[in-house]
Order: C-alpha cells, then structure tokens, then sequence
C-alpha cells in the first residue's frame, strides 16, 4: 500500500478539514462559556459594590464624613481575605479612609472601573485586580469602593487552562482519529485500485474483496463487482460471437470462393449459368443476412429504438403476422390456427414487435415437420396481454434454453438446417428492450415460446 501522503490523499485531507472545524467549533463554544464565566463573576461582583455603595451612600447622608470613614474602616476591619477595596478622599485629594494606597491614575469622577491596585495592609503592599464604583459625594469627598477580582480571576484562569487543555487533546485525538480513519479508508480504496489494475492487465476474474459490513465501501464492492461480472460476461460474450461468425460465416464464404474458381478455372455450360449464378448470390445473401441481424441486434441493444415507441394494437399485429406466414406453413403441410382471445394494446416500436413475432413463427414453421400444428395465441390475463406461439416440432431440450438466445448459437442437430442462429437473440434483445421476459415452455410434444407482457 503506498504511504499515507497530505498531498494526495483525500481522505485524510477530508478528515483533517473536518478535525479543523471541529476544532474551530469547540474553540468557539469555549471561548463563549469562558466569557460567560466572566461576565457572571463581574456582574456577581458589581452586585456585591453596589450594594456596598448603597449602603456607605445611606451612612454618609445619615451622618457625617467621620461616620462614614468609621464605617469603611469597620469593613475593611472585618474583611480578612481583603477583597474589599476602599478609599475614601477630602476635598483636597488626601485620605481620609480605606485600604487602597491610590486613586487609580485616570479614573472617571464617576461611574464603573477596573483596574490594578495596591492594597496597603500590612505586612506588606499587595497587587489586586479591582473591579470599584466611584462616586461624588455631596461634600465634595470622593469616595471609591471596589472589590478584588483575584478569585474570579483565578477561576478564568482555571477554567482557561481547562479549555487549553481541552483543546489540545481535541486536536490531537482528532489528528490521530483522522490518520487511523485515512488508513482504513486507504487500504479499501487500494483494494479496489489492486482489482482495478489486475484488470487493466487482462485478468477480468479480479474482483473487490468484501469487508461484511454493508458500509458505503461494501456496496460500492458489490455494484463494481457486479459490473465487472457483466464485462466478463460481455466479453466471454463477444468472444464466442466472434467464434461463431468465423464459423458460420466460413462455409458460405468458402463456398463463393469455390465457384468463383470454378468459373476461372471451368466455366459453367450456358445452360447452368443461372442457376450458378443465383447459388452464389444465395451464399452472398446468407453472409449479408448474418450481418444484418447481427447489426439489428446491435442497434436494439443501444436502446436507440426507444424514440419510435408509440401505443400498438396488438391484435392487428398478430393477425398481420398470421396473414403474412399463414400460405408458408400450408404449403409445408401444417395446420396454422390464430386464436385472439381478447384485444390488447401495449406501448412499443411497431416493427420491432412484428419482427420479433414473426421470427418465432418462421422458427416454429421451420422446426415442425409436414402435418405439424402452428399457433400463435394472444389472451389477457390478470397481469396484462399475453402473446404466445406454439408447435409440435422437434422442441429444445431443457439444457440449452437459456443458450439458444445467445447469438449464432444453433443446436447441433440442427445445423444442416437453414439459419445463422441470430433469430432468437433478436427476439430476446426486442423483448429486453422492451423490458418484457421471454419464456419457453415444452408444449409436449414442441415448444412454445411466450412473451409475457403483463409482467413488465
């Protein structure tokens, strides 16, 4: 298997686009609760200083500013975590109360700010992040009370480090998941490159191994599998038509070839000339003929006949075909019967049908000796119309039923008989184009042949 490359393998590239949007998508949902964590410590802290400043506000205009100093100190007293920020300034910027070494450089005459302080308790200065209200009082005395942010924002801290952490093992556990994802995937899709290259090399019996999983991959297997059976088939199939023309075709050919030197070499009397010369041309013909319904076929199977479909009167149809083959059979000495049970119309290419039917009954007038029977029956059942043509001839056994609509295929008793052995196959591509099956019965004695329309 070749080495997993970035470059070139979309399955990775496809698993680490996705790996990076559900990164990005994780990084997102922690950025948001990161700042919602924040937002709530704040805002639980602005509660906690409002409340503060209310409560000093309600002191202050109760009593004086002493009372008020007494009353920060008595906080800052009972406060011995220090998250309790206070200063309280005279008129001319000096303290009068509080903790906080000094008022913070910029700070607005009111309103909400945060910032870095200095906590001046002992035993020694502090650094503190303070979130504080500032506020003027009627004295003209600035007053500012804060609370330390440290708690909260250790908590960031950690609940950062956590969303770190979090995301770091993400993307790891996401890169690794996305290369052992691409591995697997690498190794089906070589499967199926190793098949694919086994019959580019002229071995069509490679097929796609299967996992038994039913995933996307195993139908993929099965469909591709199921294709290269029918190219095989198709090829085997070509391959014996090929054999078959040249067998077929070989007697004629050699038989124009005889009389053209036998008429180089000893002319015909004047008497023969005729005769000899329709014998060549009958050869001639049967060549032809070979060619033409082997192309016919050709075009059915392309399915190209498909724009001529229109609605076909089924019963005209048979009895055209009776009228057409009816002085045949008697001049054979058969006995030819049409029997319409019921009238019929189905959708179809007119002509195609007709030949398709009249190959069968040439076929069951050809196969039946002298004072044989001939029918040709069209009834319509629950299923739909029903066409069927029967005789009382040699028959073909039931080995060979499914062969002799491959093409040139002839039984070998039959061979000195007439016909390419293209009769049935036509009938059998006319009835696949027409998505209709075509079924053969022993008549006891004979066969009958039937296409079944209602079971399309």
């Amino acid at each position: 298997m070749r080495p997993i490359s970035l470059g070139r393998n979309t399955a990775l590239r496809l698993a680490l686009i996705y790996m990076g949007l559900f990164s990005a998508s994780i990084l997102i949902l922690m950025a948001f609760l990161y700042w919602k964590t924040a937002d709530y410590l704040t805002s639980q802290a602005d509660d906690l200083i409002s409340a503060d400043v209310e409560s000093l506000r309600e002191i202050y205009a109760q009593g004086s500013r002493a009372a008020l100093a007494a009353a920060i100190k008595d906080r800052v007293d009972d406060d011995p975590r220090g998250t309790l920020l206070c200063r309280l300034e005279d008129g001319t910027g000096r303290l009068a109360a509080g903790n906080l070494a000094a008022w913070p450089a910029g700070a607005p005459k009111a309103g909400w700010i945060s910032f870095k302080g200095i906590d001046t308790r002992p035993p020694y200065p502090r650094p503190r992040y303070v979130r504080a209200q500032i506020l003027t009082l009627s004295g003209g005395e600035r007053l500012l009370v804060g609370r330390s942010m440290g708690d909260a924002r250790r908590v960031e801290r950690v609940i950062l480090q956590a969303l770190s952490w979090g995301l770091g093992l993400t993307l790891v556990l996401g890169a690794l998941g996305a290369l052992l994802t691409s591995a697997g995937m690498v190794r089906r899709l070589e499967a199926i490159n190793r098949t694919c290259r086994g019959i580019i090399g002229g071995d069509l019996t490679h097929r796609i191994a299967r996992s038994g999983s039913g995933d996307d991959f195993d139908v993929l297997a099965a469909n591709l599998n199921a294709m290269l059976d029918r190219i095989e088939t198709l090829m085997t199939t070509v391959k014996g038509v090929s054999d078959s023309i040249a067998h077929e075709l070989r007697t004629p050919l050699a038989r124009v070839k005889t009389r053209l030197e036998m008429a180089r070499n000893t002319p015909p009397p004047p008497a023969d000339y005729e005769a000899w010369i329709d014998g060549t041309i009958g050869s001639v013909d049967a060549v032809l003929d070979t060619f033409e319904a082997l192309l016919k076929i050709a075009e059915i199977e392309a399915g190209g006949a498909r724009s001529k479909f229109a609605p076909v009167d089924l019963a005209t149809l048979v009895t055209d075909v009776a009228e057409f083959y009816e002085p045949l059979a008697e001049d054979k000495g058969q006995r030819f019967t049409l029997d319409i049970r019921a009238p019929a119309t189905v959708t179809g290419d007119r002509d195609l049908l007709f030949r398709a039917l009249a190959n069968l009954v040439d076929n069951a007038i050809k196969y039946t000796p002298a004072g044989g029977r001939i029918g040709i029956v069209l009834d319509v059942g629950a299923d739909g119309p029903d066409l069927a043509v029967s005789d009382n001839g040699l028959g073909i056994p039931n080995e060979a039923r499914e062969k002799v609509f491959q093409r040139l295929y002839r039984l070998e008793e039959n061979r000195s008989l007439p016909g390419s052995g293209l009769g049935l196959s036509l009938v059998a591509a006319v009835a696949s184009l027409h998505g209709i099956p075509v079924r053969i019965e022993d008549n006891k004695p004979g066969l009958t042949v039937r296409l079944c329309f209602g079971s399309t």
